[in-house]
């Protein structure tokens, strides 16, 4: 807003609240209220609104209405929050004073959620200070690491920073106490250039601040990325009217919404993103990684010694350096004139490889190039780069994507197949696993299926792929949906302590020729086993349940589901199984296990 400071020697800097408005006692302190006729740019023009008076603005997505109050309550944040009323379809943006703190050039500087919080092992810093903006402060100005979130407790007056956030963590992030509250930095990093999505259901559009027009699909995705008011995090694109619209919100922002009236709609998301710059030194291939989500895992480089292996361990941003000349060269490869390339391998787990699991070709040029290299992504030429030799260099970076393991999808269907995002209590459900290239002929059996809650996890199905609580989840059996093969289970619900978001986990086991038949003749246990998840020993169970010649491979994909209780009856069946009353997002884990008679086959590539 183009409005004076609250305070002088800061900017101006804004605080936003999604799913809330202002108490309808301030309305004596509003002197602006406007409607939109259409949804372009009508978050900026609110925003920059020329009245000096505003302190707080609300936005309402289903009125396209802007609200402006004049009402301040200076750095008290602890007397605002009770101001907040809950409103799905409303979001309320607060200016702060935060002194010291460097410019942002985003619309808001931090995330607000209300009674949120991380896990305490998960925090890199603690200070204590008087006020919410002092904290906010403190993770603008974090030097030695950055500051992506933090969590500020209005008894203790105790501000806990850290440097992961709900996306990078998504297990870590929890409900809190009435006294905290959770920010997320806004102001983290600059946009980045490659980022993979997700297709979603949800009302994530709704949320959408700005439209424009756009030739086609990709064109409105390089639009998202390239966006600098705010973080992009998801887009739709309509074919027929060519409008594209984006926003900041996601699955992690709106799982924390009430059921909303917004319309429910397919959607693209970011999932990941991974930026890989290549510079070119005279003795060595430099590499660095730029991700937004956590990388702990190794990068390897392919027809390299184990000397070329490199462990990272929870990093957003890492290096590679492969030497070009000497003994070890890193599996460095001389190709036509003075072009040398490495291919290297970012694998996410200790011993096997994954779906996740990235090829990249790094490739140097130290003399002219005569003609263009396929798949070359990016083009720059550094200028602290030296050479001996005084031609001009050109570096080029190659995305290879060698994943022939075939892409598996998890859904939430009705008993006609219909893909659910509205469904009443005890409404019959069913969780679908199959292959996204229905062509594909490989047998598969679903097993080690998970729920991961706050800590806790309960066993649904078991290694052998039998269920562990009928009332809960069936066996997942051979069907046929939408004219494609999958295995489907009848899915019933969770205990009713279970109400907030459910983690779903499920290996898909892939076979050679036929798949074994799992016995399941032994007692079903009355109620699935739920063991704490504290000691973090996930990769050592993997290793000793799956033999070396075993592979495992992991795909991620999301659904979301919103439950309403039915009035009109009560589920007999499922007894004190019931389901949660609010959303329950399903961030399903398929993880892939494959399984090959040529064990000396895989055995040596994996030594090598």
């Amino acid at each position: 807003m183009r409005s004076g400071s609250i305070c002088s020697g800061c900017h101006d800097d804004f605080e936003r609240y999604v799913g809330f408005r202002l108490s309808d006692r301030l309305a004596s302190y509003v002197i602006r209220r406007e409607r939109s006729q259409g949804g372009r740019d009508f978050f900026q023009y609110c925003h920059h609104s020329y009245d000096r008076r505003c302190f707080v603005y609300v936005l309402n997505l289903r009125q396209l209405s802007c609200v402006q109050y004049s009402y301040l309550s200076g750095n008290d944040a602890d007397l605002f929050r009770k101001h907040l009323i809950t409103d799905h379809d409303s979001m309320v943006f607060r200016k702060v004073c935060l002194q010291s703190a460097p410019r942002c050039s985003r619309l808001w500087r931090f995330d607000i959620l209300p009674r949120m919080s991380i896990r305490l092992d998960r925090i890199d810093d603690v200070h204590r200070v008087d006020s919410l903006a002092m904290c906010e402060t403190l993770c603008s100005m974090k030097n030695h690491f950055q500051c992506r979130s933090a969590v500020y407790n209005y008894v203790t007056r105790n501000c806990h920073i850290s440097k992961y956030d709900r996306r990078s963590m998504p297990f870590d992030f929890h409900a809190g106490r009435s006294e905290e509250v959770y920010l997320e930095n806004q102001c983290v990093s600059e946009p980045y250039n490659e980022c993979e999505f997700s297709s979603q259901h949800g009302i994530a559009p709704a949320l959408a601040y700005n439209e424009k027009h756009t030739v086609d699909e990709q064109a409105c995705r390089l639009a998202c990325l390239q966006n600098v008011a705010f973080i992009c995090r998801s887009f739709v694109y309509d074919i027929q009217t060519q409008k594209c619209r984006f926003g900041p919100d996601d699955t992690f922002i709106t799982m924390h919404l009430p059921n909303s009236s917004a319309q429910l709609m397919p959607y693209m998301q970011i999932s990941e993103c991974m930026d890989v710059r290549v510079l070119c030194e005279r003795s060595e291939m430099r590499a660095q990684f730029r991700s937004d989500h956590v990388f702990d895992g190794k990068v390897v480089s392919m027809n390299g010694s184990r000397q070329c292996h490199f462990d990272v361990k929870k990093r957003f941003q890492f290096n590679i350096s492969l030497p070009i000349v000497g003994q070890s060269k890193c599996g460095i490869t001389y190709e036509t004139g003075n072009v040398v390339s490495a291919t290297v391998k970012l694998q996410y787990h200790d011993v096997v490889w994954t779906t996740k699991d990235r090829m990249y070709k790094l490739i140097c040029n130290y003399g002219p190039v005569k003609h263009a290299i396929e798949n070359s992504v990016d083009v720059r030429a550094p200028q602290s780069a030296k050479f001996q030799k005084p031609s001009t260099p050109l570096f080029r970076e190659t995305v290879v994507n060698k994943n022939s393991i075939p892409q598996a999808f998890m859904r939430i269907v009705d008993t006609d197949g219909n893909i659910v995002t509205e469904a009443e209590m005890g409404q019959q459900l069913f969780v679908e696993i199959g292959l996204e290239r229905d062509e594909i002929q490989q047998p598969f059996f679903v097993s080690s299926c998970t729920a991961y809650e706050s800590g806790q996890k309960m066993i649904l199905i078991d290694e052998r792929g039998c269920p562990s609580n009928l009332r809960i989840m069936s066996k997942f059996l051979p069907s046929y949906s939408n004219h494609r093969r999958v295995q489907r289970a009848e899915f019933r619900g969770v205990t009713s302590n279970w109400k907030r978001r459910l983690n779903l986990y499920c290996n898909v086991n892939f076979c050679e020729t036929n798949c074994p038949l799992s016995n399941c003749e032994r007692r079903l246990h009355d109620q699935p086993t739920v063991e704490n998840d504290n000691n973090h020993s996930g990769k050592r169970k993997r290793k000793h349940l799956y033999e070396a010649e075993d592979q495992l491979e992991t795909v991620t994909v999301n659904q979301t589901v919103h439950f309403k209780y039915n009035r009109r009856g009560q589920t007999k069946q499922l007894g004190s199984v019931l389901y949660g009353s609010v959303a329950i997002v399903l961030l399903a884990v398929v993880g892939f296990a494959l399984t090959w008679r040529y064990r000396r086959r895989l055995l040596a590539t994996m030594q090598s």
